[in-house]
């Protein structure tokens, strides 16, 4: 993560309440982790231009994700 949304982190999970702080650090480990994906930086390039999608239909077996 950059050090700004690191930021955010700490403020976040420091303001939240005892029983939303898990459901906050679950929220940021997603962003973690997308952070890592590799080519990760090119995905969103793709995602934000419409280039590169994936149709719904290719992800599908039978209807059936």
């Amino acid at each position: 993560m950059t050090g700004s949304e690191r930021a955010r982190f700490y403020t976040e999970v420091l303001a939240a309440e005892e029983s939303a702080g898990l459901a906050v650090m679950h929220q940021w480990w997603k962003v973690a982790m997308l952070h890592r994906a590799p080519a990760a930086d090119q995905s969103r390039a793709n995602a934000a231009t419409g280039r590169s999608l994936v149709p719904v239909d290719d992800l599908l077996v039978d209807g059936v994700q």
